[in-house]
């Protein structure tokens, strides 16, 4: 009987894949796995070493075993994904070769610090995520490459396992301007045009200076019109929040007032400012969620589908999440008090008489 029948069918698959490269090295987790209290999220990661071929560079190709139901007996407690294996997916990377003749450890690094965090919040990274990393995805050599977008990895692109199917999620490290177009509008699209002026770009190269815009500076008008267009397709953000709820006299009426008020960190007042164009003038929500996974707040602007507040229940809260509706003239009313400074930013501006 196979122990661990969800590996053996990975394990079998990647190499299926790789008929000219059959044996992998395999970085097998020597701790205490995450599921034990350890530290170890993955329970290895497969590299396949790709010679040249063509116009096609030397490179390393990742891929991460331990995100998906390796085992399939309920050791490793996962959320339930219906029809997923586990978290459902598996992570991979590809990275150039150097002429050093070792292989590069930062994306090893990089993917069991990206699993833990899976492990750890419960959320999966799926292709058209764009993943702020804040630094150098390589600290030695202190690339420009700094974020990360998701993508569909096209070699491996999904298994069907013993427990459920499994997409493989390709993470291509970008520069700083590539991932903020990404950001105010579209990962999808900037991976497009990436693939489109180069697909190589899709091979993370340390040594990279330049970005697309560099590359290409035409792309950059282009992605600004249609960003101003079609509006940005991130609607979750990380980012310092929190709320509390107070007794306000008004001035004029001398009437008291229960109102909210929302304190955010410097880049999340400014996400909020950004997304008035990008995601309230085109009725989609926004949600801003503090690092620690405790809080978030979801704003729904007036005309929202997906809203679960109203102009006549404006307010819900639970278990750490503040939904809160925003009318036309309360988004107006946004534009001219967000600050485009990166100052600390509290607002008192929502009123909630009826909330309770």
């Amino acid at each position: 009987m196979d122990f661990a029948p969800g590996l053996s069918k990975l394990q079998d698959y990647v190499i299926e894949k790789n008929p000219n490269e059959p044996d992998p090295f395999i970085i097998r987790r020597v701790g205490i796995p995450h599921w034990l209290g350890g530290y170890e999220a993955l329970d290895g990661i497969f590299v396949h070493s790709i010679g040249k071929s063509g116009n096609t560079p030397a490179h390393y190709h990742f891929v991460t075993a331990g995100l998906s139901d390796l085992y399939a007996d309920d050791r490793v407690r996962f959320p339930y994904f219906d029809g997923l294996s586990g978290f459902g997916i598996e992570l991979t990377m590809k990275v150039i070769k150097t002429d050093e003749s070792s292989m590069p450890q930062w994306p090893v690094a990089l993917l069991q610090r990206l699993a833990r965090y899976i492990f750890e919040t419960g959320n999966r990274i799926v292709a058209g995520d764009d993943i702020p990393w804040g630094e150098s995805v390589d600290l030695i050599s202190r690339t420009n490459l700094n974020n990360l977008i998701a993508t569909q990895d096209l070699k491996y692109s999904f298994l069907q396992g013993p427990s459920g199917r499994i997409d493989f999620v390709q993470l291509v490290p970008v520069t700083q301007d590539e991932y903020n177009a990404a950001h105010n509008w579209s990962p999808d699209h900037i991976i497009n045009l990436m693939t489109e002026l180069d697909p190589h770009l899709l091979i993370a190269d340390v040594s990279r200076g330049e970005s697309i815009f560099d590359l290409a500076p035409e792309l950059l008008n282009m992605v600004q019109e249609e960003s101003k267009k079609s509006g940005s397709d991130i609607c979750s953000y990380s980012a310092q929040c929190s709320w509390n709820f107070e007794d306000c006299r008004d001035a004029e009426t001398d009437e008291t007032k229960e109102v909210c008020r929302i304190k955010l960190s410097p880049d999340g007042a400014l996400t909020l400012q950004k997304s008035i164009q990008a995601r309230f003038e085109f009725n989609r929500h926004l949600t801003l969620k503090s690092p620690d996974e405790l809080h978030a707040i979801t704003f729904f602007p007036e005309g929202c589908p997906y809203s679960t507040t109203s102009d006549s229940n404006q307010f819900k809260t639970e278990s750490g999440l503040l939904q809160l509706y925003i009318s036309e003239p309360l988004i107006q009313n946004f534009s001219f008090t967000l600050p485009s400074t990166k100052v600390e930013f509290i607002m008192k501006i929502f009123e909630a008489d009826d909330f309770f």
